[in-house]
């Protein structure tokens, strides 16, 4: 499992890895268009709900973010009831960006003995049973469609004892990742409302690495919350916030000749959008107004510091496509983002960053294909108008206006998939 650098989508399987220690996370690492890369490839909000209300589900996008690079957000989930006390679960999620390369699989079995009350086990086997996680989560339900898990993971279990190398955790320092993350959703009519809350502690450890001749140091903390919901007026509101302060640390042992290095770093996203539906020809259009602000401030354990802001204000226009399906036709997207780009502190930290103060512009184009099948109680029927969704696919292209007319305004494309079950 993963300590996540960005936006997280399962808070409840985050903990250290051994990638995580190899390379600490630095200013250089990003530069002022990132954020604009990780805004305009995030999943349509509506995909959430879609996500926490079925229990079998995939979404997955690729999206090029460089000559050398591809952002890349994958998801799947089983939820299956074996009888009246035993569920099976399976996740997978594969999420790759400029901050974070991480692929996992998590097995899951709950007991219910009461409806309201769940026992679980988890666990990511691996080859090299020295990276393998387990752990334990108690389930509560206020109703069928609110549940929070209370959870606790025992990372690298077996490093101590199963380590086909020489590094160990000092028993001082084990690590453990404990938490709480709280979903719940709303079906009335056609509204889309979802809750998401979570906080997370990662303990704090101490990792020795005695052919290197070096300690490393790493605690961590998470907060965040993401919710849609549907307000007076026919308004949709979207927010989502996140916020996690993390610290690692390298010091030499043994007479080492290794310099000691130590990190805290701070980051806050927040993001806020207004959805107003069926406006324009025949109610058909959908108009998306939001504004973002991503923080990012690291300092050393000597004193220096540097910190980013970014300040997105983006827009979205969607219109029916070509083709209809059924009722629901497929959509042109026309988006637009503004990037506010602030560096300050000391700048040997970024020495390849553009620079304070820059601003760019970005335009995204994109198309969804809605496939839609018959549903199955009303295949008898020949004349049944009843559908239900089957898949989403979206088609992006996006483009940098501050290039516009030379060989360098096309930024990247994006393929999104949805897939239901």
């Amino acid at each position: 499992m993963e300590t996540t650098k960005a936006i997280e989508s399962f808070p409840e399987f985050q903990s250290l890895t051994e990638t995580e220690q190899t390379a600490f996370e630095v200013p250089s690492d990003l530069g002022s268009e990132d954020q604009s890369d990780i805004l305009s490839y995030q999943k349509p909000e509506s995909w959430e709900y879609d996500w926490l209300t079925r229990s079998a589900a995939l979404d997955a996008a690729a999206g090029s973010v460089s000559p050398s690079h591809f952002l890349i957000d994958n998801r799947f989930k089983i939820h299956k009831p074996l009888n009246d006390l035993f569920e099976f679960r399976f996740t997978y999620t594969d999420e790759r960006n400029r901050e974070r390369d991480s692929t996992h699989h998590i097995f899951e079995m709950l007991a219910w003995p009461k409806s309201f009350l769940g026992i679980g086990f988890y666990g990511e086997p691996s080859l090299n049973k020295r990276e393998t996680d387990t752990g334990l989560a108690l389930f509560f339900k206020p109703s069928n469609l609110h549940e929070i898990r209370i959870f606790n993971t025992f990372v690298d279990v077996v490093r101590q004892n199963r380590n086909n190398r020489p590094d160990t955790f000092e028993s001082d320092g084990l690590p453990y990742s404990r938490g709480i993350v709280g979903r719940t959703w709303v079906k009335r009519g056609d509204t889309k409302d979802f809750l998401e809350y979570a906080f997370r502690h990662e303990t704090k450890t101490r990792w020795t690495f005695p052919i290197e001749n070096y300690e490393y140091q790493y605690w961590k903390l998470f907060g965040s919350i993401f919710f849609s919901n549907k307000i007076p007026w026919g308004f949709y509101l979207h927010f989502r916030s996140q916020y996690d302060r993390k610290y690692e640390a390298r010091f030499p042992i043994r007479g080492s000749s290794i310099t000691p290095e130590g990190w805290k770093t701070d980051r806050w996203f927040t993001i806020l959008r207004i959805v107003v539906p069926e406006i324009g020809p025949q109610n058909e259009w959908e108009w998306t107004m939001g504004i973002e602000h991503a923080y990012r401030f690291w300092i050393m354990d000597d004193g220096r510091n540097v910190y980013y802001r970014d300040y997105l204000p983006h827009i979205n226009l969607q219109i029916p496509g070509f083709r209809t399906v059924s009722k629901k036709p497929d959509f042109f997207n026309i988006g637009y983002v503004l990037t506010l780009h602030r560096v300050v502190g000391n700048r040997t930290l970024n020495p390849n960053d553009a620079g304070d103060g820059r601003i760019e512009h970005r335009l995204n184009l994109s198309y969804d294909f809605n496939f839609k099948q018959q549903d199955p109680e009303n295949l008898r029927d020949a004349n049944s108008t009843q559908y239900k969704d089957t898949a989403v696919l979206r088609l992006m292209a996006t483009g940098d206006l501050d290039a516009l007319g030379s060989r360098d305004s096309f930024e990247g494309g994006l393929t999104q998939l949805q897939v239901f079950f």
